[in-house]
């Protein structure tokens, strides 16, 4: 799951990486075969690898923050376990596997799975839209509603009737 986040943060990163660097190779390839053609006349080759320099040390070299993303624009903004008061110590977790759809593999027990009791477990595929902070449910399969909508609210998803799964390891 960790490994899933990563993966997709560092593929944020790789296109503002790779352009800072190629702005920097541009810069320098320039200077160094003598690119007078692109320079005006009043500026020599020592000049124009001066401006070079400095703009691409203007360029921060730091990785692009997941902050610059809105929370649901990726899959793996959802990823991790939630506790849900409805069902104490039963499992919520939405997890991707094998590069499939998003998943949600929960457990259930009465009324939760602390006490007594072998815990019912059921698997559900929500449904994922980019750039929304909402997932669709449908728990039918496990005898409950379709077409639930979760709403993310900063610390967990929020359903309609006022439960919330908080997340408790994620992202």
């Amino acid at each position: 799951m960790a490994s899933m986040h990563l993966a997709a943060t560092s593929e944020r990163r790789r296109p503002a990486r790779l352009l800072q660097i190629g702005l920097a190779a541009v810069g320098v390839l320039c200077t160094l075969r003598g690119a007078s053609f692109l320079l005006p006349k009043s500026v020599d080759r020592r000049s124009f690898l001066g401006l070079a320099l400095g703009a691409t040390a203007s360029l921060s070299l730091e990785p692009v923050s997941a902050q610059q993303f809105p929370f649901g624009q990726f899959p793996s903004d959802w990823f991790g376990y939630y506790s849900d008061p409805n069902h104490p110590g039963c499992t919520r977790k939405i997890e991707q596997e094998d590069f499939g759809p998003m998943v949600v593999i929960g457990t259930d027990g009465n009324p939760g799975c602390l006490g007594a009791g072998r815990p019912t477990a059921w698997r559900i595929t929500p449904k994922f839209t980019p750039g929304s902070d909402t997932l669709v449910f449908d728990f039918s399969s496990k005898g409950g509603p379709a077409n639930v909508e979760g709403k993310w609210d900063g610390t967990g998803i929020v359903f309609p009737d006022g439960n919330k799964w908080k997340r408790t390891i994620g992202r």
